[in-house]
């Protein structure tokens, strides 16, 4: 394999996926790569195995409240208990008992995106950055409430109060895991360009807002950098559309690489501005079309 697994963004950014489902188990054991094709003439696929202790079993019976807070020994966990003379509480540690047993030990309280532990240290799961989990956490957020609950369905409970539990504790996880990484990383993203008769206008969703996790209240501001220099001054707007009129891009400089940087940054409820997602553009050479050639998310 041509990367190393411990670097590969999906196991890194399937830090975010185990931790919606408290896949507990997840370890190297649970994988395994598969050669397809001829000998040197091939590729690899990659496979997950084992998903019988997620969401509230352990496979054998409800998990224990410890499982998916610690490591099974949790050196960390235990240095802190030390530093501190054993007076340290650990939220799980006067968690109650799970009260459906259809569902097992799952909930959605005291559980935090980045403190999620499996049964052991994963490499991956180590070297994960803010950018891998906001890709994690963009891939979990597209399963919305009727997906959950499409899900949930296929799991074919004779209790409607266990189903309904269930339902609501994944919502949650999930809104809670979004929250949390899209404070991380600016939450803009999948954007295109339509050309009018005056204007070029760059669009972008903002997922926070689309997702609901934030009030739609927000300012952005924009500029286009390139060559290490401003070329338009800081616009603000309220809107997820970035209007540049041909008089604008008529008079920009041409650049050595052809490439610009339209730099957007975010301020919701007043707080302070956020790091600027910047989406690079390329005008071709001839100075007259422009497209999207790459995004790029600042931790």
């Amino acid at each position: 394999d041509w990367c190393p697994h411990e670097h590969r963004r999906e196991l890194r950014g399937l830090y975010v996926l185990a931790s919606f489902a408290n896949h507990f188990d997840i370890k190297d054991h649970n994988s395994m790569d598969v050669y397809v094709g001829k000998n040197g003439e091939g590729y690899l696929e990659h496979y997950l195995l084992d998903f019988g202790s997620t969401f509230g079993s352990a496979g054998h019976g409800p998990m224990r409240p410890i499982m998916g807070y610690a490591n099974l020994m949790d050196v960390r966990d235990m240095a802190v208990s030390i530093l501190t003379s054993g007076p340290k509480e650990w939220q799980w540690e006067d968690a109650p008992a799970p009260t459906n047993p259809s569902v097992g030990y799952y909930e959605s309280d005291i559980f935090h995106p980045a403190k999620w532990d499996p049964v052991y240290p994963i490499p991956p799961f180590e070297n994960m950055t803010d950018q891998d989990g906001y890709w994690g956490a963009k891939k979990l957020l597209a399963f919305r409430d009727e997906h959950l609950q499409a899900l949930v369905k296929t799991g074919q409970y004779h209790d409607p109060a266990a189903e309904a539990y269930l339902l609501k504790t994944m919502i949650e996880r999930r809104d809670k895991i979004g929250r949390h990484w899209f404070g991380k990383i600016n939450p803009l993203d999948y954007p295109s360009l339509t050309l009018t008769p005056d204007s070029m206008i760059l669009a972008f969703h903002d997922l926070a807002v689309e997702y609901g996790l934030t009030p739609g209240d927000v300012t952005y501001e924009y500029t286009l950098r390139g060559d290490g220099r401003e070329l338009i001054a800081p616009i603000q707007i309220n809107a997820t559309r970035v209007p540049l009129g041909n008089d604008q891009l008529q008079a920009l400089p041409a650049l050595r690489s052809n490439s610009y940087e339209l730099r957007i940054r975010t301020r919701r409820d007043n707080n302070d501005w956020s790091k600027p997602v910047v989406f690079w553009l390329y005008r071709d050479p001839a100075g007259k079309q422009f497209s999207i050639i790459g995004i790029e998310h600042p931790g």
